[in-house]
């Protein structure tokens, strides 16, 4: 594990864990980590998924006695003056999905002033709920760039309302979708959004004192 290591580094319990959607790259090691650490609780998309990391993810939950709670807009938490907002996915809306991608659980935290919006997988379509649902709560400083920056999420009336100031892209080097899309790259560019790429810049790390 990459995150173990970096989290006992830091020190501190984990308070919450959550699971955006069920797809290897999202959950993959979250059953060690649960088994390790102990967080407090678990959030969860809950898109009926059949991924073996995301089963394992489950079942090491229960086995631990972890509270565990399915996301609903409009739920809340803080930790540690940190606030955070799920905003997403509708299970209802959900309910007719085959793409997991689609049910992206997105949060937007904020500590003082800042704001930072956390996107999963999200596609077009959820990013066209969200604008339906919760326009007014998308606008944030920090842009975590959703989909790896792939050609089908970060539309224009997107990244319109969330106005980043910074965007954040995890993706990893010569992978072979060809992200992040170009197109993304140059709507951010165009929007005048500095752009940090872990392709690049390796892990990055968002570090605050506004309060």
């Amino acid at each position: 594990l990459i995150v173990l290591p970096y989290l006992r580094r830091w020190g501190g319990d984990v308070a919450m864990l959550v699971f955006t959607h069920p797809h290897d790259d999202h959950v993959g090691g979250a059953a060690a980590l649960i088994a390790r650490l102990r967080p407090g609780e678990v959030r969860d998309a809950a898109f009926a998924g059949t991924s073996p990391a995301y089963r394992e993810a489950l079942v090491a939950t229960r086995d631990a006695g972890i509270p565990w709670r399915r996301i609903h807009p409009g739920d809340s938490a803080v930790v540690d003056g940190v606030t955070l907002t799920f905003l997403a996915p509708d299970s209802a809306w959900t309910a007719g999905l085959h793409d997991p991608n689609l049910a992206s659980a997105v949060i937007r935290a904020r500590f003082g002033v800042v704001r930072v919006l956390l996107t999963g997988d999200a596609e077009a379509p959820e990013e066209e709920w969200l604008l339906a649902h919760a326009r007014s709560d998308l606008r944030a400083e920090v842009l975590k760039v959703a989909h790896h920056g792939s050609a089908t999420s970060s539309g224009a009336a997107f990244l319109d309302a969330v106005a980043p100031k910074l965007a954040l892209v995890s993706v990893g080097a010569g992978n072979w979708y060809g992200h992040p899309s170009a197109g993304v790259m140059a709507a951010l560019a165009a929007r005048g959004v500095t752009v940090l790429r872990t392709d690049r810049e390796g892990s990055v790390m968002v570090v605050t004192d506004t309060a």
